[in-house]
């Protein structure tokens, strides 16, 4: 048995002592590091807005077709959304898509107005209130532009509060030109009036909502200037020679052509295509795998090229097609026109031959042409696209699929807008949760509550040892 002295037993107490109030104060200066990092980060969350779109077709972003049009900004475009502050909720979900807007370029600028607290600044802005619902909301756009050397402001109103209202409205303020898409009509193609599943009322709707004006057209006399581009929505019957001839000397001075025409039509369409290096079969094309409802004449397109109205597509976003048949596309003698498939139905695609046989695919089932020249001091461009199916912009198949962007798209390309060409996105598909800073705040304090409850408990636990 070892007797040590009471002088040796307090100097090892005295130790024991110092290394626990090393070890102690240590403890202590970690505890307060993460509690002070966990403030700053608190802090940041509230003073700092930063958000990251992990979704899979990034929805809860500015669309391609959104930031291609911010990119293109030159001058100021002031937005002055009109909301009364009482409206708290609906101005914070707004601020939040339209800070988006601002953070992707330095010319959007934004300033909330309450009408009811505001009127003057109402007055400043240049707001007509006369007539206007203003408890409703309304937002004021101004927009300055370039017009022979002197900028001149225009300014428009909308009542829209998503993505597609506000891109539309900064596009269309100060437009210096109308965006006219006409249907022809008189051949007993698809009805743009029509509600009917067959009809493609909600394809003109789906126009308009973009800012363009809806015409019918009648070729008894010229097209009209005004018309951007002409839709041939599915012509059943012959088109007379006459109004052929009109058609093509509209396309030589420049004109923009979507044609589409079903298998089996009476129509002659291809009299004018094949002029510019385009054909629609006619021969119903196949597919046992990629279609829909497990029937193989109705066709999901998902091979894309490379050309700008397509360029963005792909497999996880296919065309779907009610009975479609195969576009050639070939050179003509003219060195100056171009041609390009758009879609191709896929490697297992086939088409059946009079005596019954298979003829294996691949194949093009929508194809565009393209001829630039010069006409006296201007350069003039010709553009057509061919598609052998207009089902798909019918009001039964718009919805499906890749569609709806296909057509818009075509007519922006046709219209030389590649500003519009994007992939719009299915509102069901943004699943974002918006949270005001109030909101925010107390989700940090309840996400970083248990921690620093944990670290509240080390610290007492680490003082008791210390005191015994």
């Amino acid at each position: 048995m070892i007797i040590r002295k009471r002088e040796e037993l307090e100097a090892w107490a005295a130790v024991d002592i110092q290394r626990l109030a090393k070890k102690g104060a240590s403890s202590l200066v970690y505890v307060l590091i993460v509690l002070a990092i966990a403030v700053l980060a608190m802090a940041a969350s509230i003073t700092f807005h930063k958000s990251w779109d992990l979704s899979d077709t990034s929805a809860n972003s500015l669309s391609p077709q959104t930031m291609a049009v911010l990119e293109s900004l030159e001058q100021d475009v002031h937005i002055y959304p009109l909301l009364p502050k009482r409206r708290k909720l609906q101005r914070e979900q707004f601020w939040d898509l339209l800070r988006k807007y601002r953070d992707g370029s330095r010319h959007i600028k934004v300033e909330f107005i309450d009408p009811i607290r505001q009127p003057g600044r109402m007055a400043e802005v240049g707001v007509d209130a006369r007539g206007q619902d203003l408890s409703r909301g309304l937002t004021l756009i101004k927009r300055t532009r370039m017009v022979d050397g002197s900028p001149v402001e225009y300014k428009q109103t909308f009542r829209g509060q998503e993505e597609g209202d506000v891109t539309n409205a900064v596009l269309e303020v100060g437009r210096t030109r109308d965006r006219v898409v006409g249907f022809a009509r008189g051949y007993g193609e698809r009805d743009p009036e029509s509600s009917a599943s067959g009809g493609i009322k909600k394809a003109t709707q789906a126009l308009v909502g973009e800012y363009y004006t809806v015409v019918d057209v009648d070729l008894e006399r010229d097209v009209p200037g005004t018309v951007t581009v002409l839709v041939l929505g599915g012509p059943l019957q012959t088109i007379p020679q006459s109004h052929l001839d009109r058609l093509q000397n509209w396309l030589q001075d420049g004109g923009r052509l979507l044609a589409l025409q079903d298998p089996d039509s009476g129509s002659n369409l291809n009299d004018l295509l094949q002029r510019w290096g385009l054909r629609i079969s006619g021969i119903t094309v196949l597919d046992p795998r990629d279609n829909i409802n497990g029937s193989p004449i109705f066709v999901k397109a998902d091979t894309y090229s490379d050309h700008p109205v397509v360029g963005d597509f792909n497999k996880r976003l296919p065309t779907a097609f009610a009975r479609v048949s195969a576009v050639d596309h070939f050179e003509t003698g003219e060195g100056l026109l171009y041609h390009q498939e758009l879609i191709t139905a896929g490697q297992l695609a086939y088409t059946m031959s009079e005596d019954g046989r298979r003829e294996p695919g691949p194949y093009p089932v929508a194809a565009a042409s393209w001829l630039r020249r010069e006409q006296g001091e201007y350069e003039i461009e010709t553009r057509l696209v061919a598609v052998g199916d207009s089902d798909f912009i019918s009001n039964a198949y718009l919805a499906q699929n890749a569609n709806r962007n296909f057509f818009l798209n075509t007519l922006a390309w046709l219209g030389r807008e590649e500003e519009l060409i994007s992939i719009r996105r299915d509102p069901m598909a943004e699943q974002a949760i918006t949270l005001g800073p109030a909101v925010r705040t107390e989700v940090l304090w309840i996400v970083l509550s248990p921690a620093i409850l944990v670290l509240v408990i080390g610290v007492v636990v680490l003082s008791r040892r210390r005191g015994r």
